[in-house]
């Protein structure tokens, strides 16, 4: 999966430079975004990117776009370098307009950068961010690449909180049924899934109370095969009962 902006100088590469993708918002007017965000891409220097124009909100007062820039494949940027060439000088302002950080946090995963952007109404209900407007179509976003966005569109239906409540459940009847699943495998599952370490953790936990609960079942019936156990049968418990809402 895709990831934002880290800053932190990776050895052997020079202080600045990063595979990452960045998002942030900016003020330009939209030629101008879209043409300075096109000539990056036409020269190597971003390998995608993608842009939507919002109304006011708590992240900015005037009408603004959230933009995302993803690096050449195999290639780090330095973003620095990369933000401080998109402006636009208007007249009469002071001023150029520029690309500034957004006020608020974007979880690492592009899907999550895309949801946020997108102002899915689950995707904010689930974190408590109340917006002046929600849902903002697929077609008012901007892209170098249309099927790559569309893509990303697709993937980032996944990552909702309730498609990711629903994996977690998946993977829990899983472990119902293979209560053997090492550690390693569960986490590659969870990785692959989008789950964070919270997820994970709970699904250990969850393994290894099915664990116990067929080997109470086993030793209160010797003969019969464990594999046979409905682990919560009898015990008045649900699947994912008392579980949290899933990270």
């Amino acid at each position: 999966m895709s990831k934002a902006q880290n800053t932190a100088p990776k050895k052997g590469r020079p202080a600045g430079q990063s595979r990452s993708e960045i998002q942030l918002i900016g003020y330009l007017r939209k030629t101008a975004l879209v043409r300075q965000l096109n000539a990056l891409k036409a020269e190597g220097t971003i390998g995608h990117w993608w842009a939507v124009e919002h109304e006011p909100d708590e992240d900015a007062k005037k009408v603004h776009f959230h933009v995302r820039m993803v690096p050449p494949l195999s290639r780090a940027v330095d973003w620095n370098k990369v933000v401080e060439r998109v402006q636009e000088k208007v007249p009469g302002e002071d001023l150029p307009r520029r690309l500034v950080a957004s006020a608020k946090a974007v979880n690492d995963h592009a899907e999550d950068g895309l949801l946020y952007a997108r102002h899915d109404r689950r995707y904010c209900d689930a974190k408590g961010l109340a917006k002046a407007h929600y849902d903002y179509p697929r077609s008012d976003f901007l892209t170098d690449d249309r099927e790559w966005l569309d893509g990303l569109w697709n993937a980032a239906d996944q990552f909702t909180p309730a498609a990711k409540r629903q994996s977690a459940e998946d993977l829990a009847n899983l472990l119902d049924r293979h209560p053997d699943t090492d550690t390693r495998t569960l986490l590659r599952l969870c990785l692959v899934n989008g789950h964070t370490k919270g997820t994970f953790d709970m699904l250990c936990i969850y393994r290894d109370e099915v664990k116990s609960s067929r080997r109470r079942k086993a030793e209160a019936n010797p003969d019969t095969d464990p594999a046979e156990f409905d682990p919560w049968a009898d015990e008045g418990k649900s699947l994912l009962d008392d579980w949290p809402d899933i990270p």
